[in-house]
């Protein structure tokens, strides 16, 4: 499941790498008004790099996929829930939003119909209609996001 946050960058980890390879950075968003949450989400692989650019306190967007796994582990069944980060821009003081200088820079495929994509580009300029993913809750096109569970790398 895709979603869209906005809030402010309360805390950006360091990139960790694991036996497998498989890397992870996670960070922390303040969102909310009148009753703050502390989001945490993730960016995996080589999109670790998106957040390098970025500092605590800034205001952002984050375009982000919903993800559940289930574990048989020894100890019993486990369940995991995570909010592994797609894309983020940067919200100015009117609103307006850009893409951080280093997006896209990972070796990721910038194509919308790829669930791990960051959906930027070497060059962003302006923000235009094209730029702006569907959030009517519909596929893009018939073999976008059918649903499948995606091959992410995670280690459980």
């Amino acid at each position: 499941m895709r979603g869209e946050i906005k809030g402010r960058i309360e805390f950006i980890g360091e990139t960790r790498t694991f036996d497998s390879g498989f890397q992870v950075r996670d960070f922390v968003l303040e969102a909310g008004d009148q009753f703050p949450q502390f989001i945490k989400l993730q960016f995996t692989q080589n999109s670790c790099s998106e957040l390098d650019n970025l500092a605590v306190g800034m205001d952002v967007k984050v375009d982000y996929f919903l993800n559940g796994r289930k574990w048989n582990s020894p100890e019993g069944i486990r369940y995991f829930t995570t909010l592994r980060a797609i894309s983020i821009d940067i919200i100015d003081s009117r609103g307006l939003e850009s893409r951080p200088a280093n997006a896209g820079g990972g070796a990721l495929s910038e194509s919308p119909n790829n669930p791990q994509s960051t959906g930027a580009k070497a060059n962003p300029g302006p923000i235009t209609p094209q730029d702006v993913p569907n959030t009517d809750g519909k596929a893009e096109n018939a073999d976008d996001r059918s649903g499948k569970q995606d091959d992410d790398d995670m280690p459980f």
